[in-house]
């Protein structure tokens, strides 16, 4: 499995009647709170699962604005650099809500995801353990 499958997966499963931009909100904002709990982690297994939880967001969000994470930032991504990013993000998703923005908040968001996913990456983890954990995760919600 790749992302573009994973991505559909979880696209899939969690259609809702909420607007783009509030569920970017709620995505986003799970992002940031997903990354907290994998800095909690006490364990390989909780950092995993926490991990995996990230990727659901990063998946999530990813789908609403149709995006495709990027890997061009030739170099290692810090954590703190991901923090910044998405918390500009939802700057930017608040302020579209209230239509209060002239600029790129699309390009903002995805290129958050594309960070946040990068250093998912970077923790050395099996994606495709994560996509597949995630997956049943998921499946057993509904």
């Amino acid at each position: 499995m790749n992302f573009a499958e994973y991505q559909a997966a979880v696209a899939h499963r969690f259609k809702s009647s909420f607007s783009t931009v509030d569920a970017l909100m709620v995505a986003v904002s799970g992002i940031l709170i997903e990354l907290d709990e994998v800095g909690r982690a006490t364990t390989a297994a909780e950092e995993h699962e926490e991990l995996g939880d990230t990727l659901f967001y990063i998946g999530y969000s990813a789908a609403l604005v149709d995006f495709k994470p990027f890997y061009g930032f030739g170099y290692i991504v810090d954590l703190n650099d991901v923090y910044s990013e998405l918390l500009q993000a939802l700057g930017m998703i608040h302020k579209a809500k209230r239509k209060t923005t002239l600029v790129d908040w699309e390009y903002q968001v995805g290129r958050s995801i594309s960070m946040a996913y990068c250093w998912v990456e970077q923790q050395g983890v099996d994606m495709e353990s994560l996509y597949q954990a995630n997956i049943t995760k998921v499946s057993a919600l509904n």
